[in-house]
């Protein structure tokens, strides 16, 4: 939630709220530990722009196996973010940016987040990985029935 139509200044600084980012927040009750509020959290703080990508990405095409954690099984992973070369987002441990140009018709809508297209998401999150961990995105990545197929929300 934004403060503004839907939340007030008073109501956003009760202990109902947490903050989430500059001008968001969401209910105390909500569970922040699910890597997938994570991802939202932090879609909801990047500029228009901006792209979902890797692991994240292939979670929200619905590949189940990308949990969002490191091969230790419990270091979470940053949220690969693509923001295009000029874009002036500040790095912090919640993100990994990369600041390469991305064609508009790379990105997907899924539930309401900017992703990139489910072979570019297998890609990035393979390039980030060294050589044996990529054939093991890829091979995570075939096994999610939905990941090749079109998603009903696309643009």
């Amino acid at each position: 939630m934004r403060v503004g139509v839907e939340l007030t200044p008073d109501q956003a600084r009760s202990r109902r709220y947490a903050r989430t980012s500059w001008g968001a927040y969401v209910p105390r009750d909500v569970d922040r530990s699910l890597v997938q509020q994570r991802i939202i959290e932090v879609a909801a703080a990047l500029p228009p722009q901006a792209v979902i990508t890797g692991w994240a990405a292939c979670l929200l095409h619905g590949a189940a196996w990308f949990d969002g954690l490191a091969v230790d099984g419990a270091t979470p992973l940053p949220v690969p973010v693509a923001l295009g070369p000029r874009c002036g987002v500040r790095r912090h441990p919640g993100i990994a940016p990369s600041f390469e140009h991305r064609p508009a018709w790379e990105s997907w809508t899924r539930y309401g987040v900017r992703v990139a297209r489910p072979e570019r998401a297998v890609f990035d999150e393979m390039r980030r990985r060294g050589e044996r961990e990529a054939l093991v995105a890829l091979d995570t990545a075939t096994l999610a029935p939905r990941l090749a197929a079109v998603p009903a929300e696309n643009s």
